[in-house]
């Protein structure tokens, strides 16, 4: 009995044996290991049976014939144990087969890739000096023809400065001859022209005015210019005929047995006076000078004044020797 018990303890040192060799195979082993694994959990199931058994007393014929059947299995167990090992040595070495080989592959698909990678290389070096020699050439051929265009501008240019210069000159030296003939012309025509008279009047009154307030009368005329700035419009007013300004010069002597008056009228309104003091039939002279404004339609006249029925206005006479009146228009406003 002890014997069968040794055969079990040897058949499970051997099996555990074999499965911890197993355990250190990759992994295609790992796959087959689970079978056996499987096979060896049956058998010690079994023998735990056996045990129980021969614990209860079990007949030796059953032990022997238990016995008999393990050693046949065990020996089964190590005869496909071989055939396992010898099966995943051949697959491992076709499995260190494959992995030369296709690190061979890689190796010759890397070292052309390395080639093409450098070969590409050189093409774009080769295309890049390629490119920078094309453009230095486009460079220095559009550099000429700036440089010719630029020269052949510059000539024209020059030649146009010049014309234009020789033109100017020429039509310079044209307007200068044209001023000084057209000075010449307008000095020999102005040296020509007559010059135009003043616009005035002058004369006076055939009558002497005596005693009491007169109005000077205008029956005697030296020149009447007036035209057409002014008019003698009745013999004792002149009248505007537009926006003017007239100068006037009054002058007359005469006697008073005291206060002697001139009294100068635009349009109703004293402008301008003259007075003095006489003894009685002495003669004293009275003077109106002065500038008017006479807006248009507006009237001038003068009104004098003498006591004790003396002479208050001289008459005009031939010359307006001792009384006289004149207007001249001075410009118009």
């Amino acid at each position: 009995m002890l014997r069968f018990l040794s055969l079990g303890a040897v058949a499970a040192v051997a099996m555990a044996q074999n499965v911890d060799l197993t355990t250190r195979q990759n992994d295609l082993v790992a796959r087959r290991q689970t079978d056996q694994s499987a096979s060896v959990f049956e058998l010690s199931q079994q023998v735990s049976t056996i045990m129980e058994n021969l614990n209860n007393g079990v007949p030796n014929d059953i032990i022997s014939r238990i016995s008999t059947d393990t050693i046949a299995r065990t020996i089964e167990v190590t005869n496909a144990q071989a055939v396992m090992e010898a099966t995943l040595g051949a697959e491992l070495d076709q499995v260190r087969a494959d992995a030369s080989t296709n690190a061979a592959t890689a190796s010759v698909a890397a070292a052309a890739g390395a080639s093409a990678v450098a070969a590409m290389q050189t093409f774009m070096v080769q295309q890049t000096a390629s490119m920078n020699a094309a453009m230095e050439a486009q460079t220095a051929a559009t550099s000429t023809t700036l440089s010719r265009a630029m020269a052949a501008m510059d000539s024209t240019l020059g030649l146009q400065l010049t014309q234009a210069q020789s033109t100017a000159t020429a039509q310079a030296s044209g307007v200068t001859a044209a001023i000084s003939s057209l000075n010449s012309t307008l000095t020999s025509s102005l040296a020509s022209v007559r010059p135009i008279a003043g616009h005035g009047w002058r004369g006076g009154c055939s009558q002497r005015k005596n005693g009491g307030w007169n109005w000077m009368c205008f029956d005697r005329t030296t020149y009447d210019t007036a035209a057409p700035y002014f008019r003698k419009s009745s013999n004792t007013r002149f009248s505007s005929l537009r926006n003017v300004f007239l100068h006037i010069n009054f002058f007359s002597i005469g006697t008073s047995c005291g206060w002697q008056y001139h009294f100068l009228y635009v349009n109703g309104a004293v402008w301008s006076s003259a007075h003095g003091h006489a003894f009685y039939s002495h003669w004293k002279d009275s003077h109106v000078i002065d500038t008017l404004k006479i807006p248009t339609g507006h009237w001038v006249g003068l009104q004098s004044h003498a006591a004790c029925g003396h002479v208050a206005i001289h008459e005009y006479g031939s010359t307006g020797r001792w009384g006289n009146f004149a207007l001249n228009w001075k410009g118009n406003y």
